[in-house]
């Protein structure tokens, strides 16, 4: 191109994973500060230098370079045709600046916007940040960058070679192998207390699934009627109609006069008031939601403490779950006051509330535990962050919450050796092996950022080199701790990595991808796929599809709107 005559030089092979690198500081200038000063002047005052310098630390497959620039925490993707190497001497680099462009050749920096010529300049892009993470930075970066040795990256390697990750190595293999559960049943979710027939009917299974039986919600409404000097009757005939009324509201659209009791159109009246007044249901509402008195008073979450510790228990007491489960995350809408701690996910349907990490049956979909999140000093304070990052302490309390502990007492052959489905945002080699040691439950995890010591840009060179639905397989060679840890890479249209404790890489049921023909009919795609593979994408979706059910059919926070806390 002759307004960029080195553009061909992207996809060359120009550096090596270490070669020390620089560009000039002038790339990195993003308007001014309050002082009218621009990055790169202050970047002179600072080092006397016009230059930035940094090591190469990854080359990836598009042909870009990740560049760790010296006094920067993170990693930056810049292009091959932009960087020019570093001898140490400055009028070297002042030399060969002409291969690597001018300063208006759009080189990738750490800000965006335009130099004095008014040429667009690129930002570098930064290490991509995980999707499913918290947005109040409660996942530590200290294991979403992992450093490349002269191993990783480069090449597709060959069965058998091995590859360095930080202080791990992996060695490519053609399979796992047999599967860590052996010949276990995959047995489903049974109820503990409950005998189930042909007779149970759905209200049997509320009642038995209520987080606080109804006689414990009775107590607590009575308590705080005689706190605000109601002498009204509150008794189990007027708690059942309230809470008629308050899920019986979710069939009506927003705004529906639910007491109205004259026919409008053809549709007949709600007439709510034939299970309780108004003004009773409202009452209802707030003793209920004023929580027990016995509740600690310095518990920012005292209000819906009670609920969610009770809905746990209930879980843990009455439902044994199956051998696949799955965790993920859920908004609770609110937009009014009070919340103690409100997060902000902008990729969520419901984007602000309160966040809450869950474990949920993957067969029967049925939740199992419930985590609110409640702010990154009390989030710090919970069990197992001591010893691990909060992502691996978060999974690890969820998995033990549920009671998915394998007790000692068992024989090995009569241990349930369940398997933990976990996305990006939980997923690493730290929270893998965790898992296993600790509980002794099985993971399998879709990596993207937590990749510490995990080959992750190895099995990308990989899967370059192979068809849709094929797959390659690394294993951990640590005889000790990573006996039976496994990476898994798939080519499904982009390339999707893992991380597994158990499952098998035989071919398993393929993936359905839909697609239209020219007459705009639809038809479906086949793409072949490992047997972990499908074990994960079985059982991921449970939760979502959770979320769908109360925000798009329950909409409680839609139907019952609140002003103030609780």
């Amino acid at each position: 191109s002759p307004l960029f005559p080195f553009a061909g030089m992207v996809r060359t092979k120009k550096f090596a994973v270490n070669d020390r690198v620089t560009c000039r500081a002038t790339r990195f200038d993003d308007g001014v500060d309050g002082q009218g000063r621009k990055w790169s002047d202050n970047h002179f005052r600072k080092t006397k230098s016009r230059w930035v310098v940094g090591t190469v630390k990854r080359l990836l497959v598009s042909g870009q370079v990740k560049v760790k620039w010296d006094d920067e925490a993170r990693q930056y993707e810049s292009s091959p045709a932009h960087l020019i190497k570093w001898t140490g001497d400055e009028s070297d680099s002042d030399d060969d600046n002409a291969a690597a462009g001018s300063d208006n050749d759009g080189e990738e920096g750490s800000g965006s916007g335009s130099d004095s010529d008014g040429d667009e300049v690129v930002v570098p892009i930064a290490e991509e940040r995980n999707p499913e993470a918290d947005m109040d930075e409660r996942a530590d970066g200290d294991a979403d960058i992992g450093e490349a040795s002269d191993d990783e990256g480069g090449a597709a390697k060959d069965l058998g070679d091995e590859v360095s990750c930080g202080s791990s190595t992996w060695k490519r293999v053609v399979s796992m192998g047999d599967d860590a559960r052996g010949d276990r049943a995959k047995f489903g979710m049974e109820m503990k207390k409950m005998t189930v027939n042909s007779h149970t009917k759905r209200s049997d299974f509320w009642k038995e699934l209520l987080p606080v039986n109804l006689d414990g919600m009775l107590e607590v409404a009575k308590a705080n009627a005689v706190k605000h000097k109601d002498k009204g009757l509150y008794d189990k005939t007027g708690l059942l109609g309230f809470l008629c009324q308050l899920y019986g509201g979710c069939q009506f659209a927003s705004g529906t006069d639910l007491w109205a009791t004259e026919k409008k159109g053809m549709m007949p009246p709600p007439d709510f008031g034939q299970y309780g007044s108004k003004d009773k249901f409202r009452r209802w509402m707030r003793y209920l939601g004023e929580g027990p008195e016995k509740a600690r008073k310095k518990d920012p979450w005292r209000e819906v403490r009670w609920l969610i510790d009770g809905y746990n228990d209930n879980r843990r007491e009455t439902i044994k779950p199956s051998w696949l489960v799955v965790v993920d995350e859920t908004m609770w809408a609110w937009t009014g006051q009070g919340m103690p701690h409100l997060s902000f996910v902008k990729r969520k349907p419901e984007p602000l509330g309160c966040e809450v990490k869950n474990l949920c049956d993957g067969v029967s979909g049925v939740m199992l535990f419930l985590e609110i999140q409640e702010g990154k000093e009390l989030m710090e304070r919970k069990q197992f962050c001591r010893t691990h990052k909060c992502t691996t302490a978060t999974t690890l309390r969820l998995a033990k919450g549920a009671g998915l502990q394998e007790p000692d007492t068992l024989r090995a052959e009569d241990k349930p050796a369940r398997v933990l489905v976990g996305d990006s945002w939980f997923a690493s080699l730290e929270t893998a092996k965790a898992l296993k040691e600790q509980l002794g439950v099985g993971f399998i995890g879709n990596v993207k950022t937590a990749h510490k010591e995990y080959p992750v840009e190895q099995l990308r060179w990989d899967l370059a080199k192979t068809q849709r639905g094929d797959h390659v397989v690394y294993k951990l060679n640590d005889t000790e701790n990573g006996e039976g840890v496994w990476a898994v890479g798939w080519n499904d249209h982009h390339y999707k990595t893992f991380i597994a404790t158990s499952g098998i890489t035989s071919s398993g049921r393929e993936a359905k991808r839909a697609r239209q023909n020219d007459t705009g009919q639809t038809f479906y795609k086949q793409v072949k796929r490992p047997k972990v593979m499908e074990t994960y994408y079985d059982a991921c979706g449970q939760i979502d599809l959770h979320n769908r059910h109360r925000q798009g059919q329950l909409r409680l926070e839609k139907l019952w709107k609140t002003k103030n806390k609780w």
